[in-house]
């Protein structure tokens, strides 16, 4: 169906919700009516995530109709007893309402509904669709995104996000309603199933409870948790609950919630983008941590499911720490946390993403802790976790991350975790202070005994589909004749995931034992690298840059030469 007939099909409908009725009229452009009607925002292993509005690509009453009546279809076909789920969602613009017209949909067709009444964590609906034993889980958030974005992820029985095969089973059944749209029911204002259990604030104890385990000195932190002084923002999002009471439960009592970014806001009306990967999003915990003379600054995103950290340095300014660097101090930290017993016992298994920093793997390997590494994106690294518990050895897992401010400590969550990640962050900085350090000056005793690691991640967001297949091209491009050198480096490896095949120098080929994705990594002589990635989720190339130095200068300067080697041949 071409775009006009989507478009006629909507501007026709007499029973049509008001809301998009008047934002269908106020739209003029046709470009903007081809891209609205044009087709379905994808559904992909992450679920759905996509602009609020009127059309078939935004995210609106009718397309969440659409997600879930397949996923019912998806549950009720694959299979038997009694089927359940447990949906949540966030701050944002309509979550709520997704929510319950989700919840109305999927009773309707049988299944039994475990509902949150209030905002809650993306890494608390992981929890609990593994809590309840439940078929699947949903959770309505667009994580950090602006404020004009919300989402539909969906999760499998294990708590993780689902996998490619279960997406693409999923969309098959999805797309049968495609053309019985308009018509799918919108039921958003009030539950209408006695099958649908609400879930109240008392069902976070259980969390509470498990967050307990990811604390490795309660003593310490009982005797002096009151000495680190803590300013924390949940950047209008789900986070300050369980933040606040698992810091307050095991003894950090000197903790400060910024009080503009505790109001939950769906325009996030305090910050830009709402993504505690960006300095800006701590301007108003910079201003109140020199007010309070805070040793930390930690931030949740919306979602709560990724942790941004900053700590005062000497000059009593406030450093931004990358996701790299926070995850080799967390690995730094439970490895000197095993006891020798535990040590000699268990193998210890640190997973990591193909486009996480090599500093983490470098301090697990030297100590005797084995490294994973999997595709971007928690699910790949839950899939792993899933894989260790199953395997019913001496095999353990110790801790699995990404670049992208995603932490996961114990696996009772099968997604990132910033909870989890802002109590074992404030417990390392309490270590830290109490042995007369900060986790900056931790961070660089690091770096002298494993070398200097500079990373960077450069983007392009396309603005059309020209844009997109031109980036196409080029990409082809480095997969059929790969540089030789980069800078004064060579290229010792190319991996390319697309293809599974992974060449060095000399052209010898070998397999690479990961499921397909279009990414290409080159590893250069001094194992720094470049790794090519386009988003999942959103219209956008990312390229990861990660380079070594014997001192802070030279890693500067390798990282200066793969940056201008990406702008040239890539983003240009």
């Amino acid at each position: 169906m071409m775009w006009q007939d989507n478009f006629r099909e909507w501007q026709n409908d007499a029973e049509l919700d008001e809301t998009l009725k008047r934002e269908l009229v106020s739209i003029k452009e046709p470009s903007e009516l081809a891209e609205r009607f044009g087709g379905y925002a994808s559904f992909g292993t992450g679920g759905i995530r996509a602009k609020l509005g009127v059309g078939t690509s935004r995210l609106n009453f009718y397309t969440i109709a659409r997600a879930t009546s397949g996923l019912a279809d998806y549950i009720q076909k694959n299979n038997e007893g009694e089927l359940s789920i447990v949906i949540g969602y966030d701050t944002r613009h309509f979550s709520r309402d997704f929510a319950v017209l989700s919840a109305n949909i999927l009773a309707a067709h049988h299944i039994k509904v475990y509902l949150a009444d209030h905002v809650i964590p993306t890494p608390e609906l992981s929890f609990l669709v593994r809590h309840f034993q439940a078929n699947n889980g949903i959770m309505i958030t667009a994580s950090h995104n602006p404020a004009i974005y919300n989402g539909y992820k969906v999760y499998d029985a294990d708590g993780g996000q689902i996998t490619l095969d279960m997406a693409n089973a999923i969309t098959a059944e999805i797309k049968q309603y495609d053309a019985s749209l308009l018509s799918l029911p919108i039921n958003y204002q009030q539950i209408s199933d006695n099958s649908i259990i609400s879930l109240n604030e008392d069902i976070e104890q259980l969390y509470l409870e498990q967050l307990q385990k990811v604390s490795r000195n309660k003593q310490m932190i009982t005797q002096s948790g009151a000495e680190l002084n803590i300013v924390y923002t949940p950047l209008h999002g789900t986070g300050e609950r369980l933040v606040t009471l698992g810091l307050a439960s095991l003894g950090f009592k000197n903790v400060h919630v910024v009080p503009e970014q505790a109001v939950k806001d769906p325009d996030f009306s305090t910050v830009h983008f709402p993504n505690p990967e960006f300095p800006e999003a701590f301007d108003l915990a910079r201003k109140l941590g020199q007010e309070q003379n805070a040793d930390i600054l930690i931030a949740t995103d919306p979602d709560a499911d990724r942790l941004g950290v900053a700590i005062k340095n000497s000059e009593g300014h406030y450093d931004l720490l990358t996701g790299n660097q926070m995850g080799a101090l967390m690995i730094d930290y439970l490895l000197r946390s095993l006891s020798p017993t535990e040590r000699n016992q268990y193998d210890y298994q640190v997973v990591k993403t193909i486009v996480t920093s090599d500093l983490g793997a470098n301090i697990a390997r030297k100590n005797y802790c084995q490294i994973r590494e999997t595709l971007t994106g928690f699910k790949f690294i839950g899939e792993q976790i899933e894989q260790i518990e199953e395997a019913h050895d001496q095999t353990r897992y110790l801790f699995g991350y990404e670049e992208s401010y995603g932490y996961l400590i114990e696996p009772y969550v099968r997604d990132k975790d910033a909870i989890q990640a802002a109590i074992l962050t404030a417990e390392m900085a309490l270590d830290a202070k109490l042995n007369h350090k900060s986790l900056l000056q931790r961070l660089h005793e690091l770096y002298e005994e494993y070398g200097y690691y500079s990373e960077k991640l450069l983007t392009k967001t396309f603005e059309n589909s020209s844009e997109a297949d031109q980036l196409e091209l080029k990409i082809a491009a480095l997969r059929q004749e790969p540089p030789k050198q980069i800078g004064n480096l060579k290229v010792k490896r190319m991996e390319d995931f697309e293809n599974s095949q992974s060449t060095d120098a000399e052209g010898h080929v070998e397999t690479i034992k990961l499921p397909k994705s279009n990414v290409i990594k080159m590893i250069l002589d001094d194992d720094s690298w470049l790794a090519v990635r386009p988003s999942g989720t959103e219209p956008k190339i990312k390229v990861y840059l990660s380079a070594i130095g014997v001192n802070e200068l030279s890693a500067e300067q390798t990282l200066k030469q793969l940056e201008d080697f990406a702008t040239q041949q890539l983003l240009s």
